[in-house]
């Protein structure tokens, strides 16, 4: 767990840093398999059902879903990803809320693998050596982080992650570092005259869009419906405004999934 956990995290930065090294490098090649042999990316199962029922479009690990430079993503790949995201933000999300996400998160995390493949693929020709003694510091300081009386190892065996798993991980991680360092040296931050020029030269880039805030929850009922019904509506609204006060769901959520 603690190396998929970490993979995922890893994995919701890609998108910037691709940007910031292949801005200007030569196209690279990311090819969509043909329909008739992809699965349908709008079916995807709910990872938190016991026991998860499986979707016939989506049961094939091995389905490519793109290929980039030759090199394949899997369904199997992103789902393994999005699994820990999605335990990730378990806590964090109302559960009827998280089947919702599965799709754009899907979605998002074959992004996310598109772009480590371009990454690892840049940092390939350039060789990136991580040494061992940034290797070992790293490693240190999970060790640190491990409550008293746990030990790391049996704390990874119980997930089904080993240390080597780990630390290739770090090792990873670290590398990707010292290559967008390295591509970034030497940057200074915007004066705010540039900064100024930019705005006013690009003044689209900045314009947002109309916006709705919500300050009230509603439930529509028609006169024709019995007292029966209105009242379960009132006690619906009572029980969302119980789940606010008491923070397990947010207003902002709770109105859009109620109002």
């Amino acid at each position: 767990m603690f190396n998929k956990l970490a993979k995922a995290t890893f994995l919701m930065v890609l998108p910037l840093a691709a940007a910031m090294v292949f801005t200007g490098c030569d196209e690279e090649e990311i090819a969509e398999v043909p329909a008739a042999e992809q699965v349908d990316l709008a079916q995807t199962e709910d990872l938190f059902s016991q026991p998860v029922q499986p979707n016939p479009l989506t049961t094939d690990p091995a389905a490519v879903i793109v290929r980039v430079n030759g090199e394949d993503i899997t369904r199997g790949e992103i789902q393994e990803v999005m699994a820990a995201a999605m335990q990730q933000v378990a806590g964090q999300v109302p559960p009827q809320q998280l089947q919702q996400m599965q799709a754009q998160m899907y979605q998002r995390i074959r992004d996310d693998l598109i772009s480590k493949k371009l990454l690892d693929a840049a940092m390939a020709v350039t060789n990136v050596v991580v040494s061992e003694e940034a290797l070992a510091e790293a490693m240190d300081k999970i060790r640190a982080n491990v409550p008293p009386g746990q030990d790391l190892e049996a704390a990874l065996a119980a997930s089904g992650t080993t240390l080597e798993e780990l630390t290739e991980n770090i090792k990873e991680q670290l590398a990707t570092r010292q290559f967008l360092e390295s591509k970034t040296e030497g940057i200074t931050d915007a004066t705010e005259a540039e900064a100024k020029e930019f705005y006013d030269a690009n003044p689209d880039r900045f314009k947002k869009p109309e916006s709705v805030t919500a300050s009230h929850i509603l439930i529509k009922f028609d006169e024709s419906d019995t007292d029966e019904a209105k009242a379960e509506k009132k006690a619906q609204l009572e029980a969302i405004r119980a789940d606010i006060i008491a923070e397990t769901i947010t207003f902002q959520d709770a109105a859009a999934t109620n109002s």
